[in-house]
């Protein structure tokens, strides 16, 4: 199985290896992300750069042209950057609008400044606009790198080696040789860019090391990574390179050719950890259990410790797992599996709590004395995740190694302040754990009633109450259920109910509300014959009246000039208003149109009260005085002349 499997490895190597000519690595060219350095030597920027670890500014050397009218025209340019990019153009706007001229000038230094420190500067073949609009482009594209991935793939290459894919071929390639991490910053607007050390490994052309022995047979020096590599070491090493390609007529070095841009190896650095040579014979990839089931026979027949229903907290002890974050089922299982050993993936969308399980995780083998090395491709998880454990007061356990925190002198401050700290000192928590075995008490058994069947129905509780919440919301008026009955029905009793009440539902259905069918409230269950005959002759008789009656109401309407009746509601509604019309006294002579009916309506109305107040002293007094006292003015007094 071993050797099956070393050799699916050395297949997946193999994909690893880029040694086409579109990696930068291999076949370099000149763009809007390079930068070219003039009129330098090799050795003493290397000096400089990385043994000294001195932060080198840069030079312009092209001065700005100008046309007829006095204004400057940009003339110098870079290999392969084409001088419209809406890009620079964009640089340019920005630069215009947050830099002065002063700082501007000061990007690089001027006059007898310049010419004393010209052996420290980084020489360019730019003009001074030119040069900072391309410096604030590359550091912007350095940045993003950082953030992103966690890495830092800006370098300063130095010493190349031209070389050609045949005899026949007349295009030159170039690749860089040794690679010096930098960083590209400034302390303040107004100063020049510098490129400073990062303190990081230097890191020779493995990939030109391996097209070169790939397709040449060509094999360059190797470098102890562990000795001391100084000036002298660079310029041994450049002389072993011209020794090991002088069997290509054409093929040079130049050991002073530099330039600053963007160097990306990372899949070659897996394709070298891959190699079987680079471990002990006990310690080779393609003997490592987890690599064999990769590559072999794969995870299917490997069982999971702890069944997916499994209840968590009939199989562990509160205090038992160290979870710093919150944990539902899922996630605590999750954490339970990784301990048992288990190799599992988790996945699930964002906001699942991925993060928290692996602050969870972390924890609790931090707390197994176990170490663990958590990878990620984006810089943001890596972020997310320390930020938890910091929050979490274990921020002091995590040793960071990406980006600048990588670098040789970042390591060793954090391992001396991790080391300093001591021991950490932890609370007793004992009081706490026994709060908290009697709060999971009370939750489990909620859970457990909850999760139950009701009596012997075997209806799930919740069910049920689902089932009476949505009774109560579909009919509000129905009047609250008492389970008192239920309580002791049984599953074969809830079928038959059940039937029952949907055989109702279907005759509701077809014959409609039964409160609302003529024969309601009815005692009869039966007709006989000779009474099913005189209930038909009396319906036969009963539509020919109801007939009558809707014709009779149809034509009264019509003449009362009324809607035309639907119902006997309405048909009644006609009625009373054709008997108020006859009870209606006779208005022979009165004049019904005139408009004095509503201009004079409070004096009719004082007029019909005094008669109503008339009429009812009569009927009072009407048989103590004679007719002729009624037509007496009682306003006139004896001896008044007036």
């Amino acid at each position: 199985m071993s050797a099956a499997i070393n050799s699916k490895l050395q297949a997946s190597r193999k994909e690893l290896l880029d040694i086409g000519l579109r990696n930068n690595l291999i076949s370099f060219k000149k763009n809007a992300k390079t930068l070219t350095i003039i009129q330098s030597v090799g050795s003493e920027i290397f000096e400089a750069v990385y043994v000294s670890e001195k932060a080198l500014g840069f030079g312009a050397t092209a001065k700005p042209a100008r046309n007829g009218a006095g204004n400057t025209v940009n003339t110098s340019t870079v290999e392969g950057e084409e001088s419209d990019s809406v890009e620079l153009q964009l640089l340019t706007k920005l630069s215009k609008a947050n830099k002065t001229a002063a700082d501007l000038s000061a990007t690089v230094d001027k006059g007898s400044k310049a010419r004393k420190s010209a052996q420290l500067q980084l020489q360019t073949a730019l003009d001074e606009e030119r040069l900072f609009l391309q410096l604030l482009k590359i550091r912007s594209e350095a940045q993003t790198y950082v953030e992103e991935q966690g890495v830092n793939i800006l370098f300063l290459a130095v010493g190349f080696v031209h070389w050609y894919e045949s005899e026949s071929s007349t295009e030159a390639r170039c690749a860089p040789l040794v690679l010096i991490p930098v960083t590209l910053d400034r302390a303040s607007a107004q100063e020049p860019f510098k490129a400073a050390y990062t303190g990081d490994d230097l890191i020779f052309n493995l990939s030109l090391a391996a097209k070169l022995k790939t397709d040449f047979a060509i094999q360059l020096p190797a470098v102890d990574e562990e000795a001391e590599f100084d000036t002298d070491a660079l310029h041994r090493y450049f002389k072993e390179i011209k020794d090991a390609i002088k069997i290509q007529k054409r093929w040079t070095v130049q050991a002073d050719e530099v330039v600053l841009g963007f160097f990306s190896f990372g899949k070659f650095l897996m394709f070298k950890d891959l190699d079987p040579q680079s471990w002990p014979d006990d310690k080779a990839p393609s003997n490592h259990q987890v690599m064999g089931r990769l590559l072999g026979r794969g995870f299917g027949d490997k069982k999971p410790s702890y069944a997916e229903d499994v209840n968590v907290d009939s199989i562990t002890e509160p205090g038992e797992i160290q979870l710093v974050k919150d944990a539902d089922s899922s996630q605590t299982q999750a954490i339970l599996e990784v301990r048992a050993g288990s190799n599992l993936v988790i996945q699930g969308p964002p906001g699942t709590g991925k993060s928290q399980t692996i602050t969870n995780l972390i924890s609790e083998l931090i707390s197994k004395r176990k170490t663990v090395l958590f990878v990620s491709e984006k810089m943001a998880a890596l972020e997310v995740v320390k930020r938890r454990l910091d929050e979490s007061h274990l921020g002091d356990a995590v040793l960071e190694l990406h980006s600048q925190r990588a670098t040789k002198t970042s390591v060793l401050k954090e391992l001396e302040r991790s080391l300093a700290q001591g021991k950490p000192l932890n609370d007793p928590r004992d009081q706490d754990i026994e709060d908290l075995k009697q709060v999971q008490t009370t939750l489990n058994a909620y859970c457990a009633t909850v999760s139950s069947t009701v009596g012997h129905s075997r209806l799930p509780f919740l069910d049920v109450l689902g089932r009476y919440m949505q009774c109560k919301s579909d009919w509000p008026e129905l009047s609250p259920l008492s389970f008192t009955p239920m309580a002791s029905w049984t599953h074969s009793t809830f079928s038959r109910r059940t039937e029952l009440a949907q055989a109702l539902e279907l005759q509701v259905a077809a014959m409609g509300r039964p409160d609302k069918n003529p024969y309601w409230g009815s005692a009869r269950t039966y007709l006989t014959p000779i009474e099913e005959s005189e209930a038909a002759s009396a319906l036969q008789q009963s539509q020919k009246y109801l007939a009558q009656l809707q014709q009779g109401a149809e034509n009264l309407s019509h003449r009362l000039m009324l809607s035309h009746p639907v119902t006997l509601e309405d048909i009644s509604v006609v009625c009373r208003a054709a008997r108020r019309a006859e009870q209606a006294p006779k208005l022979v002579g009165v004049q019904l149109s005139t408009q004095d009916w509503q201009l004079r309506r409070d004096a009719l109305r004082s007029l019909i009260n005094a008669g109503r107040g008339m009429n009812s002293v009569q009927e009072t007094h009407g048989s103590q005085l004679l007719d002729i006292a009624w037509e007496q003015d009682l306003r006139k007094r004896p001896g008044n002349t007036s």
